[in-house]
């Protein structure tokens, strides 16, 4: 037997360790079924071997090491391995990237993977798939180097899976707070987002730093990583979820709050704001926000122009304390406010 093609139905299980005597085989495609591990070593025995595909498969956990004797063990053959699109995870095994390989192809793209090996430049290889990983920039800026040396005819790493994990946090008032980017590299410009507005820009910023956290500080924030060097791949650090934690009086922590006025304080929902608010060289023109005591924001007007007076309806609010915000680039306002219906809560 010289090909076994098997791709694309429902096979359930391992890999028979009896395939190791096909040992006539060129041809191996399991890919597009429900196999899980373990890869027998047997596999390796198949020294004709020039395709062995197990993608879109179950296979999971860190890649066996003993793969990499299907690169070396025929000097005049070039192999492709493909084994994306399943669960593997942890670094690719270093050993892979010891020894003298003819390679067409190895795609390990759509996987878990955190690292790759340091490579011998003995490697010939036309494509190598990456993408859809846990890769940094640290990781893939030394490859890209091997690339530009000629030792990759194709090196494709776009696009990239996000970095590290979705974080959901409550922080204490007046609290600090430091988000990690993740993605590492010599080359990298960091773009910090709040909300999916650009708060931060700079290739020194892999970390945002929170300070004297308020209420304002409330949102979602990510950070979309390029390399100047990588000039096709963008990493993104997934969300962090910012929130105050409400089990803290609020009265402790609102601060200015003699610069903000406003009436009938308490309110029914609808009160008026004064324009006696000036903010030294910031112009007439500022962002007002509301949220209520979980956070959640229930008003907001990018662009305030404090010279007249200006009504604002919350009767659609419920009964309870809600905090106003009034900022700018050079400074911020707050306030509490109290909705009051008389004891009628809708």
């Amino acid at each position: 037997m010289i090909f076994l093609d098997l791709h694309d139905n429902q096979l359930i299980g391992s890999i028979p360790s009896e395939l190791g005597n096909c040992t006539n085989l060129l041809e191996l495609r399991l890919n597009g079924n429900q196999l899980t591990d373990p890869i027998p070593e047997g596999v390796t025995l198949l020294d004709k071997l020039i395709i062995f595909n197990i993608s879109n498969n179950l296979f999971s956990g860190e890649l066996p090491e003993y793969l990499d004797n299907l690169f070396y063990q025929n000097e005049y053959t070039y192999i492709s391995l493909d084994v994306s699109n399943n669960m593997f995870s942890g670094p690719v095994p270093e050993s892979w990237g010891k020894q003298s390989f003819l390679i067409d192809a190895l795609n390990l793209s759509n996987n878990n993977l955190t690292s790759l090996p340091i490579v011998n430049y003995n490697w010939i290889m036309t494509f190598f798939r990456i993408y859809g990983n846990n890769l940094t920039f640290e990781d893939i800026e030394s490859h890209y180097q091997s690339y530009k040396q000629g030792l990759y005819y194709f090196f494709h790493f776009n696009p990239q899976d996000e970095m590290l994990t979705v974080i959901d946090t409550a922080l204490m008032p007046g609290s600090s707070y430091s988000i990690y980017s993740g993605t590492g590299g010599e080359f990298t410009n960091y773009k910090w987002y709040k909300n999916s507005e650009m708060i931060l820009e700079s290739p020194d910023a892999d970390t945002l730093h929170l300070v004297n956290i308020t209420y304002a500080d409330t949102g979602t924030y990510t950070c979309r990583a390029e390399n100047s060097l990588i000039n096709l791949l963008t990493l993104y650090r997934k969300p962090v979820h910012i929130s105050i934690d409400t089990g803290v009086n609020i009265n402790t922590y609102i601060i200015n709050e003699n610069k903000l006025k406003f009436y009938p304080n308490p309110t029914t929902g609808i009160f008026t704001t004064e324009n006696t608010i000036q903010i030294p060289g910031s112009g007439s023109s500022y962002q007002l926000s509301i949220t209520n005591s979980l956070g959640v924001p229930v008003y907001h007007n990018p662009n305030v122009e404090l010279t007249n007076e200006m009504v604002i309806d919350l009767s659609s609010q419920p009964n309870g304390i809600y905090l106003v915000v009034l900022k700018n680039s050079k400074q911020y306002f707050t306030k509490k406010l109290i909705i009051n219906k008389r004891g009628t809560n809708r």
